[in-house]
């Protein structure tokens, strides 16, 4: 998916140079399969796993062991996990028999929470992402600024903008499209400023946002 997101940008992208009066730039397609994606992650979730049994293994060990036994995939924000002290080496008590995927998880990020922060987990796009709630919910805003001048060009006014706006609805259609604000709200969180785009957003979307624009720089040369 994200693959097919990234060649239609470079489609747009590549439309602008010739003459602007003869040719449209089209929105970008994405394919919206996130809500099904998202039903079979929660069939998951609430299958049973038979039996779990750890004694003191590594919070790592442990989602490795959880990825390969339910088939899911699993992010973890190991650098906010691991600014609130909690490690890929923090250890992990649990056992349990006949308990849902969901439940057993819950659980066991309970076991390495502290007073000072809880983990919790949510789901994107097919994916169970794991880290701190004040993450996870929002709460630990950041902003930072990413230089888009690769994406956008030297072409004409007319042609930066539509490319702009490409590139913003590829990355809000593809990078947890729930945490943003909807309509004009939106450019609270997100807008270019003289060749860079300022975005507001969690950690977690902020590493999975530079990325998106990595792949998409090395695509484009």
């Amino acid at each position: 998916m994200l693959r097919y997101i990234l060649i239609a940008f470079i489609g747009i992208a590549c439309l602008g140079a010739g003459d602007e009066k003869t040719k449209r730039v089209p929105d970008v397609e994405v394919e919206k399969n996130g809500s099904a994606v998202d039903v079979a992650m929660n069939s998951r979730l609430d299958s049973k796993l038979p039996e779990i049994n750890f004694s003191n293994n590594s919070l790592v060990d442990t989602i490795d062991f959880l990825r390969d036994v339910t088939g899911t995939n699993i992010f973890v924000n190991w650098k906010a996990l691991e600014a609130v002290k909690i490690t890929k080496e923090t250890p992990v008590t649990c056992k349990l028999k006949d308990v849902k995927f969901s439940q057993a998880l819950k659980l066991i990020l309970d076991s390495v929470s502290t007073k000072e922060a809880k983990l919790s987990s949510t789901i994107e796009e097919g994916v169970i992402v794991i880290s701190t709630v004040e993450d996870l919910d929002g709460t630990n805003i950041k902003t930072k600024k990413y230089d888009i001048k690769f994406a956008v060009g030297d072409a004409d006014k007319a042609t930066k903008k539509k490319r702009i706006k490409a590139l913003i609805k590829m990355i809000t259609s593809s990078i947890a499209p729930r945490s943003w604000k909807p309509g004009d709200a939106k450019s609270e969180q997100i807008a270019e400023e003289d060749g860079q785009l300022v975005v507001k957003q969690s950690e977690s979307n902020h590493n999975a946002i530079a990325n998106l624009l990595e792949q998409l720089q090395v695509m484009m040369k």
